[in-house]
């Protein structure tokens, strides 16, 4: 009707009246049902629609009730049961050992010093001589654990310049042994550090597995983590091993250089590429670290500033050092950038040149992975029955029992 009355004042003749004759005849016509899925789809949703009951606000807020009754009181964990209920018990012997402590609560402190100290075994030396000789703690740099709560809350302690250094402590909080799952990994790796390993305290660098032909060193070691579980505090440990090459990342840019047939630009894009990411041991201290870049523009030669502010080359600092004396005095350096650590902030971002001489790749390249020999070597050392499992765990424990002891 509406387009009707607007087209018959002008529809008097021509294509006007016959488009106002066939509307006309269209709503003269009756409506018929529309076909199809989609009509048929919308027809049985207005009819949900219309059968749906409306709930009145008393119902709504006694589902609403019902539902957090289910819900478990603040404070709580829900329990779950993890053992069945039938069946037979049968002796097993598996890689995690029951860790029981005499502490239910650790303080949580952080720790201000003033005026400011930058250096961490500083700031060490300094809350060791101030907190009681009885009391077991651990710091990290800013955060304190004890065992017990602290009575004074600031001490002061003479610096060897002479000045005084006050040390004030505030109280974070107090937590659970539940809950101190990561300083409890903390403190564990830091006793196994003093077990004569390397700085992980995971491989044993004194009993290598030499594969000369292949020119790889395997390290074993272990694998050690604690972790809350139903049946308390428990103690994992599985045995591990380390690939170290034995070709030092200069013998790796030496090859490379040959293989790129003198072109030391097309060295020098893949020499970057293929040592970026990778993680090198230096042999000197036992220590990993990731190769970030490569300086060019450096050497052996070049000088640097120790933490006591004396002017070394790296020549002379290893040969003092070390008492290693290096033979390529125009090979470059690769450099580690120091990463933070969680929560820690550095403004400056700390760069460790390290000599590609003194580095040993670690891991193992394509070419050796895909070599089936290699592979049934490194196999006939790493693959261990539970036998041998557990043998090498015994003497783990074995060893850190005597140590604790």
């Amino acid at each position: 009707n509406e387009y009707k009355s607007y087209l018959s004042p002008m529809a008097t003749r021509g294509r006007g009246k016959l488009i106002q004759k066939l509307l006309e005849d269209e709503m003269s016509q009756p409506q018929l049902p529309p076909l199809g899925r989609g009509a048929i789809i919308r027809s049985i949703e207005q009819r949900e629609t219309r059968e749906r009951p409306v709930l009145l606000p008393s119902q709504v807020t006694t589902e609403e009730e019902e539902s957090n009754r289910n819900l478990p009181v603040e404070g709580e964990l829900p329990t779950r049961q993890t053992y069945g209920e039938s069946g037979r018990d049968i002796d097993i012997q598996t890689n995690f050992i029951r860790v029981v402590f005499n502490r239910e609560e650790v303080y949580q402190y952080h720790v201000a010093f003033m005026p400011g100290c930058d250096s961490k075994l500083e700031r060490f030396s300094y809350l060791e001589r101030a907190l009681p000789s009885n009391m077991t703690w651990k710091f990290t740099g800013t955060i304190l654990y004890t065992t017990s709560q602290v009575e004074e809350d600031v001490f002061e302690c003479r610096c060897p310049s002479g000045r005084t250094m006050q040390i004030r402590l505030v109280l974070v909080q107090m937590m659970k042994i539940k809950e101190c799952t990561e300083l409890l990994n903390i403190i564990f790796r830091a006793m196994l550090s003093k077990l004569k390993r390397n700085r992980e305290g995971i491989y044993d660098p004194q009993k290598i597995i030499q594969l000369p032909k292949q020119k790889l060193e395997l390290w074993p070691g272990y694998v050690t983590s604690i972790n809350y579980m139903d049946g308390g505090f428990m103690l994992q440990t599985s045995v591990s091993h380390k690939v170290i090459r034995t070709d030092s990342v200069l013998e790796y840019m030496t090859e490379v250089y040959r293989a790129c047939q003198d072109n030391f630009r097309e060295f020098k894009e893949k020499a970057l590429k293929e040592l970026k990411g990778c993680v090198v041991l230096t042999r000197y201290n036992n220590r990993t670290y990731r190769i970030d870049d490569i300086v060019w523009d450096m050497n052996p030669l070049s000088d640097f500033r120790d933490r006591r502010d004396e002017i070394f080359t790296y020549q002379e600092y290893y040969k003092r050092h070390y008492n290693i004396t290096l033979t390529d005095l125009k090979q470059p350096l690769i450099v580690h950038r120091v990463r933070p650590k969680v929560g820690q902030f550095r403004r400056e971002q700390r760069l460790i040149f390290l000599i590609p001489e003194l580095c040993c790749l670690t891991g193992l390249t394509q070419a050796v992975s895909d070599h089936m020999m290699v592979a049934k070597n490194i196999e006939l050392h790493t693959r261990l029955t539970p036998r041998q499992r557990l043998s090498a765990l015994n003497v783990r424990l074995y060893n850190i029992s005597d140590f604790a002891t």
